[in-house]
């Protein structure tokens, strides 16, 4: 077995991405909160929110041993799902069309073994839509699962700042 390679951070120099990196961004003032700056003024609050959608995806070592599992087609599927989910919605139309035309699957048979694999691991599940399915906000979500799911929140830990 092959040991973990040890890494000097302060080697790596920067990242190359970074130099074309753009990041669009809104900024929001709250309208009635203000705070003290470091000169004593007292400032507008604000803060800043990134435009572009994010789907979050949770680190489990099942879900990635599912992963493993997958087909080619499989893979893909479960891109093409991550890259579409809407902001705090938990379902999903499958457009099986689109989805062949973007990641050149010529066959629907491909496709629908695709979502039994999805379906199988728990990724997916049925509605009673032929189109919609479920996904399962343990292992992706796009927005905020606290929010969408208040009486599925478990306190692990509290601490005062």
């Amino acid at each position: 077995m092959n040991k973990k390679e040890v890494i000097d951070e302060g080697t790596l120099l920067k990242n190359p991405f970074t130099y074309s990196l753009v990041i669009p961004a809104s900024k929001l003032f709250l309208s009635e909160t203000f705070r003290e700056d470091r000169d004593g003024v007292f400032v507008q609050q604000s803060f800043l929110y990134d435009r572009v959608s994010s789907t979050r995806v949770f680190h489990s070592q099942d879900v990635e041993a599912a992963l493993s599992l997958l087909s080619p087609t499989g893979l893909k599927l479960y891109v093409f799902i991550e890259q579409r989910l809407v902001n705090n919605q938990d379902w999903i139309q499958l457009n099986k069309e689109l989805f062949m035309a973007r990641f050149r699957v010529k066959s629907e048979k491909s496709v629908n073994s695709a979502i039994k694999e999805l379906l199988r691991y728990c990724f997916i599940t049925s509605s009673h839509y032929n189109s919609v399915y479920w996904i399962n906000p343990s292992i992706w979500f796009c927005g905020d699962r606290l929010k969408k799911y208040p009486s599925s929140v478990v306190i692990k830990s509290q601490k005062t700042i």
